[in-house]
């Protein structure tokens, strides 16, 4: 089975996500991590985050294992992430990691801004999470 969790930045898709994964022993994977992990692999490396052949590399390198790392959650890697998140062979890349990933972890949950667009293929349990205003800004500003 399948969650998909949608909803706006900061509103705790995270945290849902989190504790449904551990509530049903699920594996996690949160979209979000994904690009911003490509992103963050470009700026250490003082590469050009248009530059789309190292982007491409570094989406088909990728290692889950450094998807906890804290410097992915600040705004300065998701302002890169926004600009890798651009580039269509980037998100085939990516596409096809969480393909991957399906068929490691049949049963785990997916977090993501834009479920609708779930690469797997088939059923899962939508959710949409929001919280209000001023809890996303504040969240936001962290």
């Amino acid at each position: 089975m399948i969650i998909a969790i949608d909803g706006p930045a900061a509103s705790g898709k995270g945290t849902l996500g989190k504790r449904l994964a551990a509530y049903y022993s699920y594996r996690h994977l949160d979209t979000g991590v994904i690009y911003r992990a490509v992103a963050y692999a470009l700026m250490s490396a003082g590469a050009d985050l248009h530059d789309e052949a190292r982007a491409v590399k570094a989406a088909l390198e990728l290692d889950p294992e450094k998807f906890g790392n804290p410097i992915l959650k600040t705004q300065k890697v998701g302002e890169a992430a926004s600009v890798v998140s651009a580039i269509p062979r980037v998100r085939e890349a990516l596409v096809n990691f969480q393909r991957q990933f399906r068929l490691l972890y049949p049963d785990w949950n997916y977090q993501a801004s834009k479920h609708r667009r779930t690469p797997m293929r088939q059923p899962c349990w939508p959710i949409f999470y929001n919280a209000t205003n001023a809890t996303r800004t504040g969240r936001l500003r962290l």
